[in-house]
């Protein structure tokens, strides 16, 4: 870096002030550049700047009040920044960064070219407008000269070779980027799979919530009813008949949707020596039995089973009375009264589509 520091006060050459620079202290102007060569396509940057110091202790400036940059012997303005304006580049507008400032008794104004072209290198002025102490206008002025080099064989190599540190920087760069990339892509994957089950999850909930299957239903006779072993026992009195299942003219329920079901079956007999055999029957097997039998005295009995099953779409289940024998009767008498007391039952308990 080049580094050129003048000093020189209105009414002084710069002459004058190069013989006393040794003895005198206070404000000193500081004008520097790097690089101080700029060479076609190698140079990639150049920085500038220009501000005062204090020599010692000592100092001979209250304020400063603009600090401008020109070039061609003042000629052409560069930059500046002053106590009414903010930084601001008056030339090279696309390529040169300007900061600045004047708030303190030194102040400071930098320059940054982008990409510096041959037309930078010229000579370039740094005036600094100040008032000191007892009011009175200090000016300090300083020089500095940037030249311009041919490229050797030795700065082309020393080119290359940064081009390809950068071109390695970058491709590693590159590669790390890719390696990110892919761990987000499949971060992204695992959380679209996530949400593809958790949709799935949710609708099947909203489906296991809109599935509902219940019924119950009694015998609408009230009179003593005589039932052949073999029959399906029909309870013809729907009380409850959620999703239709089950049908009151053949008594049988008809499953649509496969799950755990629980079914219960309740009989009642009256006067001595009648008796009741209901078996519970899915398909044609039989799961459970209400059985009732009045006898040494008894004038009443009543009989209830209950059994979960699994099944599937279509099956069916009805109640069937059976001939047991007893007391040679080979028919089974229920009663029902005014109340529901024969009564078959039914209910989805879970549908296969909702069990975890």
């Amino acid at each position: 870096m080049g580094k050129i520091t003048v000093l020189i006060l209105l009414g002084l050459s710069a002459a004058a002030y190069a013989s006393s620079n040794v003895q005198r202290r206070g404000s000193v102007i500081t004008f520097t550049a790097s690089p101080m060569n700029i060479k076609t396509n190698v140079t990639t940057a150049l920085s500038m700047g220009c501000g005062l110091s204090d020599t010692d202790t000592q100092r001979d400036v209250a304020h400063v009040t603009q600090i401008l940059v020109s070039k061609h012997e003042g000629s052409v303005d560069v930059a500046q920044v002053s106590a009414f304006e903010a930084p601001m580049a008056l030339t090279d507008l696309g390529n040169l960064q300007v900061k600045g400032d004047v708030s303190s008794s030194h102040g400071y104004l930098e320059l940054t070219w982008q990409v510096p072209s041959l037309a930078e290198a010229t000579e370039y002025w740094c005036q600094i407008e100040t008032i000191d102490a007892h009011h009175h206008r200090r000016q300090f002025k300083a020089v500095l000269t940037l030249t311009r080099d041919a490229l050797s064989i030795e700065d082309l190599v020393v080119f290359y070779q940064q081009q390809n540190q950068e071109f390695k920087a970058l491709r590693e760069k590159d590669t790390a980027q890719a390696a990110k990339n892919s761990a987000l892509e499949a971060k992204i994957s695992s959380l679209e799979q996530q949400n593809a089950l958790q949709a799935e999850q949710i609708t099947n909930l909203k489906q296991c919530e809109a599935t509902s299957v219940a019924f119950m239903a009694a015998f609408s006779n009230k009179s003593p009813t005589v039932i052949k072993g073999g029959d399906v026992v029909i309870y013809d009195k729907p009380i409850t008949n959620v999703g239709d299942r089950y049908n009151v003219k053949t008594g049988v329920f008809t499953a649509t949707t496969a799950g755990v079901y629980a079914f219960t079956v309740t009989s009642f007999t009256f006067d001595n020596g009648k008796h009741s055999t209901f078996n519970l029957q899915v398909n044609d097997d039989y799961v459970a039995t209400a059985f009732t039998y009045n006898d040494l005295g008894e004038t009443r009995d009543t009989g209830v089973t209950r059994a979960v099953v699994r099944l599937a779409g279509g099956d069916m289940v009805r109640v069937v009375a059976i001939a047991t024998g007893f007391s040679t009767h080979t028919l089974d008498e229920i009663w029902n009264f005014s109340t529901n007391i024969n009564i078959f039952s039914g209910e989805l308990l879970k549908a296969d589509s909702c069990l975890s």
